[in-house]
């Protein structure tokens, strides 16, 4: 079965006919574009067409007048998808532009039109707090492990006195002891109301607080978000959860799209409950299934959700497309054998008319990258580190330039790269999408965790190893397993898959190694032809070199793999993946009790 893509924008936005939106649609998504019920959520599956039937989901409601476009509101968690939803919407010939952002984004417009109203002067926000934050934990060390942490507590609502005890309830794997993080926050709040300034979370806090303290202005707000859509659901925090539920009118119009087996931002913050329990939330909730996947092999598919199921998650995925090649394992002696293997197939997979940009190399921490980026340099493999590719961007131009003929040690010039962030940052942007100065700073934490004995000329060759260094459009895409999210590749690599990464060493507690076993998940199905995985018996981490065993999950992958070959292929996909929940139902009873 093969999807129909139709040109709905060929029709102008004057005689669109809703019909044509459920051209090439299965039976299961022209059911969730078309049904009534409300609270809705549609279940999408990796490769489901969960952008797709939203986008046509809204588009046919408009079109129907079951929704007032002025009056729907679609929030999602990227500047990117944000932009995709946009577009894909105009492209399906609406008359009216759909209202479209990021939750900081949308939070943003919000607490702007409050202040307009009662001509008070916009909040000022920083673009990046690390100055700030040094500050407050008086120690360079401490300085990420603030950020992730204080992060983490807001997106859960919890303020700094209770940080220490939700901390240790959640099992969070911290270097400082909790009340002296606890500390540092209170000391972090206190420099912003000095400085008269808010961060991006800050936006969604008193955004809400502006609703709910005044039902007036909030009754107002309400009338142009009538009809509210929420993308990627399962990412959804506690302080965006509230901020929905004070954004629209009635929670009984709401419409959302996700997928549990998708929820890898637990350790941020998200809540992936508030899907599994949508009608708990909102009461009265239908939840429509996408069973069918459209972008990965049948083999991909069954290997990858072997994992799922052998951790006791629930599965169905009903892979539709026809059998290809099954994916592969390979064990290397050390990470520059695996490197240099990599770089191998990805000069073999190279065809006429594919493209460098089919192909991508997925690790789980980017400080796996460096090997990796040196045998695509050594083998002349164009080559982008996904997000990282800012070196047209003015301000690091500038950066790279100072911190090349910098006499001073790194940590001071660390301090002053990050002084420059607050300087150059707009007053107000998106709160999910990173200056690119940011993206120096992040590279700096990732070349401290790989090296241990930072140095600024260590760091500058990091910075150009990877992906700062200008590539040519067509390149291999390089990224981590959470920054492959929403992405797909014809050929993909997923490489490290040794136990310590896949499944990560600080992974504490039944959540999250749950949370592990779905990002192995998301990564293997970002794959639609070919999939190969790597891992290596010996690996340097900060400067001593290890043994390493492979993955605990490619051994189920393994037998998943094993079971394909048994079979004729192409394989039935929905059969043989209620046979492996058939088969691991013991295990998971185990798991389970």
């Amino acid at each position: 079965m093969s999807r129909v893509e139709v040109d709905i924008g060929a029709a102008g936005s004057g005689g669109a006919d809703p019909d044509d939106l459920l051209v090439g649609l299965d039976d299961e998504q022209r059911a969730a574009v078309t049904s009534d019920a409300l609270p809705l959520a549609i279940i999408a599956p990796a490769g489901s067409g969960k952008t797709r039937v939203l986008t046509r989901r809204i588009a046919w409601r408009c079109m129907t007048d079951r929704d007032v476009p002025g009056k729907v509101v679609a929030l999602t968690f990227s500047r990117a998808a944000a932009n995709e939803l946009r577009s894909r919407l105009q492209a399906l010939g609406l008359r009216e532009r759909i209202r479209t952002g990021t939750f900081h984004g949308i939070a943003r417009q919000e607490l702007l039109q409050w202040c307009a109203d009662r001509r008070k002067p916009a909040p000022t926000v920083v673009g990046d707090p690390s100055k700030l934050l040094r500050e407050a934990c008086g120690d360079e060390r401490l300085l990420f492990e603030l950020r992730d942490e204080l992060s983490w507590a807001r997106a859960r609502l919890v303020g700094a006195e209770r940080y220490p005890e939700a901390a240790l309830e959640a099992r969070r794997s911290t270097r400082a002891a909790p009340d002296r993080l606890a500390q540092a926050m209170v000391r972090y709040t206190t420099l912003k109301h000095q400085r008269q300034v808010v961060d991006f979370d800050d936006l969604l806090e008193q955004a809400a607080r502006r609703l709910e303290d005044d039902p007036v202005w909030r009754a107002g707000r309400q009338l142009f978000c009538a009809h509210p859509y929420v993308d990627e659901f399962q990412d959804v925090n506690a302080l965006q959860l509230r901020f929905l539920h004070l954004l629209v009118p009635d929670h009984a119009s709401v419409c959302v799209v996700g997928d549990p087996n998708q929820a890898i931002y637990g350790f941020n913050g998200a809540d992936v409950t508030y899907l599994r329990r949508f009608d708990h939330h909102f009461p009265g909730a239908t939840t429509v299934r996408l069973r069918n996947s459209y972008r990965s092999t049948p083999g991909i598919i069954t290997a990858a959700t072997r994992t799922l199921i052998a951790g006791g998650q629930d599965v169905d995925v009903h892979p539709v497309r026809e059998a290809g090649l099954l994916p592969t394992i390979s064990g290397c002696n050390d990470e520059q054998a695996e490197a240099a293997l990599i770089a191998r197939e990805l000069i073999d997979r190279r065809r006429p008319g594919r493209p460098w940009g089919d192909h991508a190399v997925l690790v789980r921490t980017r400080a796996q990258l460096e090997p990796i980026v040196a045998a695509l340099v050594a083998h002349r493999i164009p080559h982008r580190v996904v997000g990282h590719d800012n070196s047209d961007d003015p301000g690091v131009r500038r950066a790279l330039g100072w911190l090349r003929n910098a006499q001073m040690p790194y940590r001071a010039a660390l301090a002053h790269l990050a002084t420059t962030v607050d300087a150059d940052t707009d007053a107000v942007g998106e709160g999910d999408d990173d200056t690119p100065l940011r993206a120096m700073l992040d590279a700096a934490d990732d070349y401290e965790r790989a090296k241990g004995t930072p140095s600024l000329p260590g760091f500058l060759a990091w910075l150009a190893l990877v992906g700062l260094a200008p590539t040519t459009q067509d390149a291999v895409e390089l990224t981590t397993f959470h920054g492959a999210k929403g992405l797909e590749w014809s050929v993909v690599h997923l490489a490290g898959a040794e136990e310590g990464l896949v499944p990560v060493w600080w992974a504490s507690g039944s959540e999250a190694e749950s949370e592990e076993r779905r990002l192995f998940y998301v990564a293997c199905t970002r794959a639609r032809d070919e999939l190969h995985i790597t891992w290596v018996a010996r690996r340097t981490i900060r400067d001593r070199e290890r043994a390493r065993r492979r993955s605990p999950y490619l051994t189920e992958l393994a037998q998943a793999l094993a079971d394909d070959r048994r079979v004729n292929r192409p394989i039935d996909g929905r059969a043989h993946i209620a046979a492996l929940r058939e088969q691991l139902a013991p295990a998971r009873g185990k798991m389970l009790g």
